[in-house]
């Protein structure tokens, strides 16, 4: 018997070039929106160490592009925002980053880093209450601004 699968809805705009510049307002949930970054429920820290540690990641993974900026972002309770801009010279176009690279390596990151925290010591309730993987793969809607 064949095992079907949910159909998971899709977060991007159906026919969107996302390799273009531009601004772009990304929002990633936490797996099963759960609250890993608030200073009193999180897991990993009461004074929420979890959501520093998403900042920074998030920092240095743009940090490595000099052609993506973001100027605004924040970490909620339970799901991230930020405003990235990319805009990179037409030579560049091959090398540089998508959105959609960008948002995947900062799940693949602080995923990494969240699990290297929780392995640490650092959690003040079991990790297995919560889960190990703080983003989803499936949880992030990538939305083009327009002027």
């Amino acid at each position: 018997m064949e095992t079907v699968l949910p159909k998971r809805k899709s977060h991007h705009l159906q026919g969107y070039d996302y390799s273009q510049n531009g601004a772009y307002f990304i929002t990633i949930c936490t797996h099963q929106r759960r609250m890993l970054f608030d200073p009193n429920r999180a897991p990993v820290g009461a004074d929420s160490i979890s959501a520093r540690m998403a900042a920074r990641v998030f920092r240095e993974i743009i940090g490595q592009y000099p052609a993506v900026q973001c100027r605004y972002f924040v970490v909620m309770p339970n799901h991230f925002h930020a405003l990235v801009e990319i805009e990179r010279a037409r030579a560049d176009m091959e090398s540089a980053p998508t959105i959609i690279s960008i948002v995947q390596a900062f799940k693949r990151y602080s995923t990494v880093e969240y699990i290297r925290l929780s392995s640490a010591g650092k959690p003040h309730r079991s990790i297995s209450t919560f889960g190990s993987v703080p983003f989803t793969t499936t949880s992030s809607a990538m939305k083009p601004i327009t002027a």
